[in-house]
């Protein structure tokens, strides 16, 4: 996070490393985010190489952590036949499927932030807030309730400027295969200003998501289970 504030005297402050706390929490598939037919990727008949299947939230965002959330858009579940005393493993079987629609994964975000050195402490319950894309557009707005941000994937993805999960992969390993399939790293930074709409003299305390993807950097999770 960073902070920017705006003395009476009309200088121009920045801290760059103030204090704060985000906690993340993986909510439920909204299926209004996204057009649920919008699915070319999707497969659903019996005889697909690759099946698509509707996955529960609790189970999409995996692993859970307090920094990172992890949703699932490609899943790869490998059997595998171990013989007792023996270093051997056998591969019986392999199944790949797609999570259905996980761009309509909701996120939500609780934040709050204080700078010592200017004096300043603001939470998002208090403070009206903006989603902007790479170029700057508004993409949604947030205004001071009692509840917590909700960013949908879909939101974050269309923030960052990548052009959808079905955009072919830059990962060295890409294979010609998409996000979807390969995976991303998609970072969020939260800025804080009090300097909107004021020339002279501050304003209420605001913040602004900004979102960028890490190139040429794939994603995945193994977990192996006994």
């Amino acid at each position: 996070a960073v902070v920017s504030t705006q003395s009476t005297g009309g200088y121009l402050q920045i801290d760059t490393s103030p204090h704060g706390a985000v906690t993340l929490i993986s909510d439920s598939l909204n299926t209004n985010n996204t057009d649920p037919l919008n699915t070319g990727y999707c497969c659903e008949e019996f005889n697909c190489p690759v099946k698509c299947f509707l996955i529960d939230g609790k189970e999409l965002a995996w692993p859970l952590d307090k920094d990172t959330v992890t949703i699932s858009s490609f899943f790869k579940e490998r059997y595998q036949v171990v013989y007792p005393g023996l270093v051997i493993t056998e591969n019986s079987e392999e199944t790949q499927y797609y999570s259905k629609t996980p761009e309509a994964m909701d996120i939500k975000v609780e934040h709050s932030v204080h700078s010592r050195e200017l004096q300043i402490t603001g939470t998002q319950r208090t403070m009206r807030g903006t989603l902007v894309s790479s170029n700057g557009t508004v993409i949604k707005r947030f205004t001071s309730t009692e509840r917590a941000d909700r960013l949908s994937l879909d939101e974050i993805i269309y923030a960052s400027g990548m052009g959808g999960l079905d955009a072919l992969s830059d990962s060295p390993n890409g294979n010609n295969k998409a996000f979807r399939r390969k995976g991303c790293v998609l970072i969020v930074t939260l800025f804080y200003a009090n300097v909107f709409g004021s020339v002279f003299g501050t304003s209420p305390l605001e913040y602004t998501y900004t979102v960028e993807r890490v190139p040429y950097t794939p994603h995945r999770v193994e977990e192996v289970v006994p």
